[in-house]
This record gives C-alpha cells, sequence and structure tokens, in this order.
C-alpha cells in the first residue's frame, strides 16, 4: 500500500458517491457527494471533486453545482474520450463539464446545462417531499464508445400517487434511455455562466433513444453492444413496449375462455335440436 486517502470532503464517514476517470489519459478521478441538501443542508452534496491521480498529495479541486435545487444531487458522471463529461442531476436534469479537453481553458468548469426541462423536470413532487426527487429524472450515465459527445442517460419516471397507495413498483418506472449530445462547444472560449449561458453557442440535445431513425438506433444499440428487439409490439414513436408481455398473456387466455364458452353453447344448441327432431319424428 503505497497511500491510503480518506475522502472527507464534506463529512467525516458518510457520502462519498461515484468515482469516474476523468481527464486527458484519465488522469483525474472526479467524485460525487452523495449526500442530498435535504439530510445534510444546503452547503452538502452540490459539488464535485477532482483528485489528481498524478500527484495524490495536491487538494482535490471542487467545482460548484448551484443549479441544483432542493432534493436533488449529483447522481452520476461519465466522461467521453476527449475529457468532456456529463452530470445527471436527477430531477434538475444534467450539465456538461470539462476535465481537460485539448486546448481548453475552462477545466473543471460547468460548460453546458440541461436544467429544468422536459422531460427530466416534469414529475410532480411537492417541496414538502422534496427528497423523492433523488428519484426522478437524470439517473445513470453512459458515455458512447463510437459517437463522440454522445451520452446516454437513464430517465426515471416518478410518480407520487402509487406510492402514497404502497405501490413502489408503479411508483418508479425506468424504462427510458435519452441521448444526450453535447454541440458547439468551443473549449478554446473562456465559459463565464454556465447556468444560463455557455461559450460558443454550446448545447445540450437530449432525445429519447426510441424516436431516432432505424440506422440510428441500430447504430446506437451496436455502440454499447445490445441487441435490437424486432418485436412488432414496440412503438418506433416512443420507444416503448405499448403491450407488455402480461398483457397479451392476460388477452390470449380471455380469448380461448370465450372460444370454448361459444363452442360448447354451439353443442348444446345443436343437441337440443336433435332432441326436438326425434320427438317430432315420434
Amino acid at each position: 500500500l503505497e497511500l491510503e486517502l480518506h475522502a472527507q470532503f464534506e463529512a467525516e464517514n458518510d457520502g462519498l458517491g461515484q468515482v469516474r476517470p476523468a481527464g486527458p489519459q484519465g488522469r483525474y478521478h472526479i467524485m460525487t457527494w452523495h449526500c442530498s441538501d435535504v439530510y445534510c443542508g444546503k452547503s452538502h452534496g452540490d459539488n464535485i471533486y477532482f483528485l489528481d491521480s498524478w500527484n495524490l498529495t495536491n487538494p482535490a479541486a471542487k467545482v460548484p453545482l448551484p443549479m441544483l435545487s432542493k432534493g436533488s444531487y449529483a447522481r452520476d458522471v461519465s466522461c467521453g474520450a476527449d475529457g468532456l463529461c456529463l452530470v445527471s442531476l436527477t430531477w434538475d436534469g444534467f450539465v456538461a463539464l470539462d476535465s481537460g479537453v485539448a486546448g481548453t481553458v475552462n477545466q473543471f468548469s460547468v460548460v453546458a446545462s440541461h436544467i429544468g426541462n422536459h422531460p427530466f423536470s416534469t414529475s410532480y413532487v411537492p417541496l414538502s417531499e422534496a427528497h423523492l426527487r433523488m428519484y426522478s429524472g437524470a439517473q445513470k450515465v453512459y458515455s458512447s464508445e463510437i459517437f463522440p459527445r454522445h451520452f446516454y442517460v437513464e430517465h426515471a419516471d416518478f410518480n407520487l400517487r402509487p406510492l402514497r397507495m404502497g405501490d413502489v413498483i408503479r411508483a418508479l418506472q425506468m424504462n427510458e434511455i435519452y441521448v444526450a449530445e453535447v454541440r458547439g462547444y468551443n473549449q478554446s472560449v473562456k465559459a463565464e455562466s454556465p447556468a444560463s449561458s455557455v461559450p460558443g453557442g454550446t448545447i445540450i440535445r437530449a432525445q429519447d433513444l426510441g424516436s431516432r431513425s432505424s440506422d440510428q438506433e441500430a447504430a446506437l444499440a451496436i455502440d454499447e453492444g445490445q441487441a435490437r428487439s424486432e418485436s412488432e409490439s414496440m412503438n418506433q414513436g416512443e420507444g416503448k413496449v405499448d403491450i407488455p408481455l402480461i398483457g397479451v398473456l392476460a388477452a390470449c387466455t380471455a380469448f380461448a375462455f370465450v372460444l370454448v364458452a361459444v363452442l360448447i353453447m354451439m353443442l348444446l344448441m345443436r343437441m337440443k335440436t336433435e332432441r326436438q327432431t326425434k320427438e317430432i319424428g315420434r
């Protein structure tokens, strides 16, 4: 053991979240702090940290996330090969962060944001229960290994009504994946206010994976080594399975019962007709 490091940036024993490689040649480790401000106060969980793995004795660089609202926190982070990273912020959305893009003047800075937009911030969660926001919106993030500055973002659709009824499964639906693309980022232009404006007209474009064309969708599926389902029940417009398997089985079972009932009725009517014919013949 060459060096033992205790991450105690915001608390002595609790809060350390995700740790991901970042920067040129994976020089840095980017760390999130999983402590919602509902429990730890506004001064906890609203920052991410960069640790220099080439010199672990240096203090970690602190990057504030002032766009976080009550109940949200930095859920996950993933970085592309060029050093541009995406940080998911649950109910608030996500931000792009420069961890060391070649020729950058914005290292360790937020350079673009997708905050308070559809569909990540549309789940209704009252302020009195803001701690539930961490279960909605942008969750896990995965960077594409083929498409530069493309990221896959898990979307959780949180519904408060089923939760109050005790149905946790229906309350938390995680059946959508969005593709977030960072466009127009010019790393040679200094970022001033990433929460409202970004350098070089940088934008983050989020698109439902199911709304892409078939060629694009197939390419993205190959990118992550996943086979694309050819089921006819897949709705290309929304990227969701419109008819669940259990619904299909239930419909088939009901149809079988109806068919058997009709056959039995036809058999009884035929027997009755034959009986009447015999009585008339007598």
